[in-house]
């Protein structure tokens, strides 16, 4: 068992349908679900959304009987030797200043 599991590093988000389809954001989503580990993917037809569920180093680790929390997910349009993909809690969303870089967000309404 890897230590994102053991600490129970679990999180929700959604990715639009289209972006699944379309090839042009192949490498966004390759690095985004390359630091995810899915145990669930569900077709949210009223959204055309896609919903996860998934352990990622990405996301906060949770204590014994809390809920598994939505996330944003952030991917940056950005050559950099930092990872171009971002975790924040919505409940947190509100709190924090994005960098005005190109950006793609992918979160739960």
């Amino acid at each position: 068992m890897s230590k994102t599991t053991q600490e129970r590093r679990l999180g929700k988000f959604v990715i639009h349908r289209s972006l699944i389809v379309d090839d042009t954001r192949g490498v966004m989503l390759r690095e985004i679900m390359g630091r995810m580990l899915v145990i669930r993917a569900e077709l949210m037809m009223d959204s055309d959304n896609v919903e996860y569920v998934a352990f990622s180093d990405l996301f906060d680790p949770l204590g014994e009987g809390e809920k598994v929390p939505w996330y944003a997910i952030y991917y940056f349009a950005q050559q950099s030797c930092q990872s171009n993909v971002k975790a924040i809690r919505q409940d947190t969303l509100q709190r924090i200043q994005v960098p005005p870089v190109q950006r793609h967000i992918f979160y739960k309404n």
